[in-house]
């Protein structure tokens, strides 16, 4: 998201959007692989939490 748009709630109704949407559609449970510290702040904010089972991996060609 650009910065100046930071902190004005579109993401916060983006995730609502999409759990909701996908509890109509009677998914339980939404994995997500996200890229930095201020990503993940910002997720956990609106209720994810870390995982305890399974790990990414990955491999550089």
């Amino acid at each position: 998201m650009r910065p100046n748009r930071q902190g004005s709630g579109v993401g916060k109704k983006l995730v609502n959007f999409v759990s909701d949407t996908m509890k109509k559609q009677q998914v339980n449970r939404i994995f997500l692989i996200t890229g930095g510290r201020q990503a993940a702040e910002f997720y956990q904010k609106n209720g994810f939490t870390k995982a305890e089972d399974g790990m990414m991996l990955e491999f550089e060609l």
